[in-house]
């Protein structure tokens, strides 16, 4: 598997609920002008995406994300299975992860624990997800 380097504004954006994702992408856009958005729907979808696997293997097409934004509830496996995924892999752990979530305490502590860099509750702020977006426009 070969990883291409994160040159692009990309965000990789994880949620099942086809409206927050379109927010998400919106926000971003706003953020960074020069930016785009890949959306999945599931945390097994993005593991595809991310390790470049069937026709994500297009890196033109599916770059590496400057960040990811996940949902932590999702059909499948978690946000928090993502997270794990991501950590474990030596040429993503460095990758940002921002985690959304209309829960309580434990899942977050979970969250950052694991990794995560950022967290925004549910329904989303939208000063704030433009703040957070805006900061990997110059990392």
């Amino acid at each position: 598997m070969r990883m291409e380097a994160r040159a692009r504004n990309v965000v990789l954006v994880v949620e099942d609920n086809s409206i927050d994702s379109l927010m998400i992408e919106r926000t971003f856009c706003k953020a960074a002008a020069d930016s785009e958005c890949h959306w999945v729907s599931s945390a097994e979808e993005a593991m595809r995406y991310l390790e470049g696997a069937g026709h994500y293997a297009d890196r033109e097409n599916f770059p590496l994300p400057r960040i990811v934004v996940t949902d932590l509830r999702l059909p499948g496996s978690s946000g928090l299975e993502l997270l794990a995924w991501i950590q474990k892999r030596p040429e993503l752990k460095d990758l940002p992860v921002l985690v959304l979530t209309g829960t309580g305490n434990r899942e977050l502590e979970r969250a950052y624990q694991m990794g995560a860099y950022f967290y925004l509750l549910k329904p989303l702020a939208t000063e704030t997800l433009v703040e957070v977006l805006s900061s990997f426009q110059t990392a």
